[in-house]
């Protein structure tokens, strides 16, 4: 295996688990703990991890914290979410992304799936975390909006964020959110991150909603849009009737992760 393999074989276990030790990266790549420490300086002359005393963080791995009320469970169906939702992705240039532990999930496989490509891929969020995890790697430039950053999610909103989407154009739109119901169509638990998305969705071609099974036949608070005005849902189990029913009515594209 060359470094290259090795060192990106690395990065993926920071990026995975947001913070390991040097014993932990020596026994998973079965390296001594001294190529691990010179790695791990590789990797943070590149802004890739930040070294701590004795292991090392993703750049940005604080990405999960302010958002563990909100997702910190299923977490493996996120990640297989997020792992087929990057494989739609593939032919997309500009993508737009709410916050949300899924959506961070899906930023993280992006990371992953376009590394080294030589293609650029523009990311537009509104989410501070998503932003901060993305920007150092050359394979992407990040667009944030601007906005009100609420304190738990860490998602800029309100007339700032929503203005700077006004005069945009993105490929895609994927959109974490809280709720996906026959009736109430597509929701979330603030009234400000729903017209945030919803502004995010306006401004793509089309959109994808990310939504773990727990999310499925749900609502919350604050109505995102219709299910008619989504075109793709991708959930880690199969959906059930009435909603499969309203989905194929409309139109909705599943995709089930594996």
């Amino acid at each position: 295996m060359t470094q290259a393999q090795r060192l990106n074989q690395l990065l993926d276990l920071v990026i995975e688990r947001g913070s390991v030790s040097n014993a932990e990266i020596a026994e998973a790549l079965s390296i001594s703990e001294a190529t691990t420490r010179r790695y791990l300086v590789m990797l943070e002359n590149r802004r890739l991890v930040t070294r701590t005393h004795g292991g090392a963080t993703a750049r940005g791995s604080r990405i999960d914290s302010p958002l563990e009320a909100g997702g910190g469970s299923h977490s493996d169906a996120k990640r297989r979410i997020a792992r087929t939702t990057a494989a739609l992705l593939d032919d997309v240039g500009i993508i737009a992304l709410n916050g949300g532990t899924t959506s961070a999930e899906v930023a993280r496989a992006l990371i992953r799936r376009r590394r080294g490509n030589g293609l650029l891929t523009t990311v537009v969020t509104n989410s501070i975390s998503i932003a901060y995890e993305m920007a150092p790697n050359d394979d992407f430039q990040v667009m944030t909006t601007g906005g009100l950053v609420r304190a738990g999610s860490m998602e800029a909103t309100g007339p700032i964020a929503e203005q700077s989407l006004l005069g945009i154009a993105v490929d895609v739109a994927v959109i974490g959110v809280g709720g996906v119901d026959a009736r109430f169509g597509i929701s979330t638990a603030s009234e400000l991150e729903a017209a945030t998305a919803r502004q995010m969705m306006r401004s793509a071609r089309r959109t994808i909603v990310v939504a773990d099974s727990s999310k499925i036949g749900r609502t919350q608070f604050s109505r995102v849009c219709e299910l008619e005005e989504v075109g793709t849902l991708v959930s880690e189990a199969p959906i059930l009737r009435p909603l499969l029913s309203v989905l194929d009515d409309v139109g909705v594209r599943i995709e089930i992760a594996e």
